[in-house]
């Protein structure tokens, strides 16, 4: 579904973003920064994690449901996943990983309760700074993608019938310029 009438009422973020092209480059870079990179403490299926998180919280089906893929692909366990739920302190996580997906709660919903106290939580889970910063960064990120995704009405996230796990580890969100650009 989408909210403009210059889209049809269901369609691919690609469409979207097709018509609305202004800020994608700068967008896509920065997703690929913070979930795709490999200079991060955490692993990409665990920054997917994050962003699937935040998303369940915000209540983006759209962002949810594509990035628990994303994460399966990267090696999260499939049981970790509820219906737009994160079971944060499954087994297959590792107990620094349910720090980082509290803290991002927390920064989803009462961003302003953070403290010192939060921040010091993560240290004590294990985290860098470095790795803070990611959490950080992957949560206000899923912020943003969130209202994108809600404000423009689409809701529903159709999973493409050549979604494989095998590419989508070779992947890249900058690889989406091509389709949007007609390449």
């Amino acid at each position: 579904m989408s909210f403009y009438p210059s889209l049809p009422e269901r369609h691919h973020l690609s469409q979207l973003w097709k018509r609305f092209p202004r800020g994608l480059q700068p967008l896509l870079a920065l997703n690929d920064a913070f979930l795709r990179e490999t200079d991060s403490d955490l692993e990409v299926g665990e920054r997917e994690l994050i962003a699937a998180h935040v998303s369940a919280l915000n209540g983006c089906e759209y962002c949810y449901y594509s990035h628990i893929r994303y994460a399966g692909a990267f090696g999260i366990d499939e049981d970790v996943f509820g219906e737009m739920e994160i079971n944060i302190s499954h087994d297959s996580l590792r107990p620094a990983m349910t720090a980082a997906l509290l803290y991002a709660g927390k920064l989803t919903e009462a961003p302003r309760s953070i403290e010192q106290r939060d921040y010091d939580s993560l240290v004590a889970a294990g985290w860098s700074e470095d790795a803070i910063n990611d959490i950080v960064n992957v949560t206000a990120l899923y912020g943003y993608m969130n209202r994108l995704l809600e404000g423009s009405g689409m809701k529903e996230n159709i999973p493409s019938p050549s979604f494989d796990a095998g590419n989508a580890r070779n992947s890249r969100y900058s690889d989406m310029l091509k389709v949007v650009q007609g390449g």
